[in-house]
């Protein structure tokens, strides 16, 4: 008993370093120089925002929000993104990824 004890504290210790290592990756990268949305806010059912995923097609292809658009990062072209978008520029768009770094300089 005391050694499935000592696995789960192990595991929860390593769970709040990767936590914490990863809040100072954002804080680092992210700028907040785009409007943020909780997924909440998202996730209600008025939301009509078209959702941008800033992630490469293999990830996507992995799983992805319905009705997502793949946009890509490396692959981005602004051009096309628009080409792409309603036409009426009160359109609320949504961009995401993985951790929220890529989603912020597309949505930029």
């Amino acid at each position: 008993m005391k050694n499935i004890f000592l696995f789960f504290l192990s595991i929860s210790s390593f769970s709040f370093f990767g936590q914490e290592k990863l809040d100072n990756l954002l804080k680092t990268w992210n700028k907040r120089n785009v409007p943020y949305i909780s997924v909440e806010t998202l996730a209600m059912p008025k939301s009509t925002a078209i959702l941008l995923d800033a992630r490469e097609l293999e990830e996507f292809n992995v799983s992805h929000l319905q009705n997502a658009l793949c946009v890509g990062y490396n692959t981005f072209d602004l051009k096309e993104t628009i080409s792409k978008l309603p036409k009426d520029k009160n359109t609320k768009i949504v961009v995401y990824c993985s951790l929220g770094i890529r989603s912020e300089t597309i949505a930029h």
